[in-house]
């Protein structure tokens, strides 16, 4: 590992399963301004997550040039689909704990939002507003202003999301795997909703989860000393973000 002495620049291997998009990504991030992608993998779930994950972290580790070089790992928590972020999750928290690595985890729908950001696509006076499928007609949704914080998600429907965004009184730039449904919902119910034409950033990918947690290790007063770092993130304390139950279990009360 490089983090044999003080970790001065982290290099992380991030996964994120959430949503029907599997993703893996290597990102050596020094600083936001200069950041390097030194492997990442896509899928669609057309196979299940847990045939895939595992293969597509062994390949990205090895064409990032082995696990010496990973410092830290990062994972997207949830909201999403109950199985699939146990697939990630749980493939991450078997790695820290057998090579002691500190977890960074992230909300998907931030990731979302912040791929949003990124791409240019939405104006920049929109709030950009996330929802992902939470089945029996409710969503998850969160949403962030400009460069404002994001909020934390929550499972709602679509009547109840307009409420709440009728009091932001801002256009809003729409984003998600239910973002085409919701859309057509909120627009019967008259608000004007911007879609991007861009479907990649309807599901949270790995390599926004890994930026996302290289601005929270870079700021972290633990960066300097590894073991500090492994038990400010310990990964136990990495867990699953389930708003609701999963479907079985809300069937069965």
């Amino acid at each position: 590992m490089t983090n044999s002495g003080s970790l001065k620049i982290p290099t992380l291997l991030s996964v994120e399963t959430s949503t029907a998009a599997g993703s893996v990504a290597v990102l050596f991030s020094p600083d936001q301004a200069d950041e390097k992608v030194l492997a990442q993998n896509e899928w669609l779930r057309s196979r299940s997550h847990a045939e895939v994950a595992t293969p597509a972290i062994e390949d990205a580790v090895h064409v990032a040039g082995g696990w010496s070089k990973i410092d830290a790992l990062a994972v997207g928590v949830g909201p999403g689909s109950f199985t699939g972020i146990r697939v990630g999750l749980n493939a991450v928290r078997a790695i820290a704990w057998s090579t002691g690595r500190a977890v960074i985890t992230v909300r998907s729908t931030d990731a979302l939002i912040e791929g949003a950001r990124s791409s240019g696509l939405s104006p920049w006076e929109n709030t950009i507003v996330a929802v992902l499928n939470a089945q029996m007609g409710l969503n998850f949704a969160a949403w962030a202003s400009g460069a404002g914080e994001i909020t934390s998600p929550e499972a709602m429907d679509t009547k109840t999301l307009e409420k709440k965004l009728k009091a932001l009184k801002q256009p809003i730039t729409l984003i998600g795997d239910a973002a085409d449904a919701v859309a057509l919902e909120l627009q019967a119910l008259g608000r004007d909703v911007f879609r991007p034409r861009a479907p990649h950033l309807d599901f949270p990918h790995a390599l926004t989860v890994a930026r996302l947690a290289g601005r929270v290790l870079r700021v972290s007063s633990a960066l300097s000393d590894p073991q500090a770092l492994v038990r400010l993130f310990d990964w136990r304390a990495a867990q699953p973000l389930y708003i609701r139950g999963s479907g079985a279990e809300e069937k069965m009360g």
